[in-house]
């Protein structure tokens, strides 16, 4: 009986192997006969074909290219920053007393109202609340984006 067995599973194998043989061989004719037909439908294994590559090539810096600087006056290099790091814009006086007169003028607002009342930007405006905070010059009440805001 093991000998039946064992003669069967190698019958079974090399059916398996003759038939994987002629899929190939006929997979191959297929690609070479439209390669040489000039086929653009020439029929690939799909095991064999890479993977798409999704979004911008490697090595692509920016979608748009830079504008031309204009003509200005070269101003005094403060720090030399890195390539690709921009420098950040420090928080002026001036930025700080607006936020604090909004905030007197109409206590509890919140950032985003700020931001609106003094006219800066929501980055800016994040950086001039921070400061104020460490400062002692302002109170929190509330949690995220619901926060607001008054002069201590």
């Amino acid at each position: 009986m093991l000998n039946n067995l064992e003669s069967t599973i190698q019958t079974i194998i090399v059916q398996s192997a003759a038939a994987m043989a002629r899929q190939i061989v006929n997979s191959v004719r297929q690609s070479l006969a439209a390669e040489l037909m000039g086929s653009a439908t020439a029929v690939a294994a799909p095991a064999l074909a890479a993977p798409k590559r999704r979004g911008r090539p490697p090595g692509s810096k920016s979608k748009v290219a830079p504008a031309a600087p204009a003509a200005a006056p070269a101003a005094p290099a403060v720090k030399a920053a890195r390539k690709g790091k921009r420098s950040r814009r420090g928080i002026s006086q001036a930025e700080l007393e607006v936020v604090l007169s909004a905030l007197q003028k109409k206590p509890g607002l919140t950032s985003v109202q700020i931001q609106k009342a003094a006219g800066i930007d929501a980055k800016q405006a994040a950086r001039v609340l921070t400061k104020l905070r460490k400062t002692k010059k302002v109170q929190l009440k509330g949690k995220r984006s619901g926060a607001t805001y008054t002069v201590a």
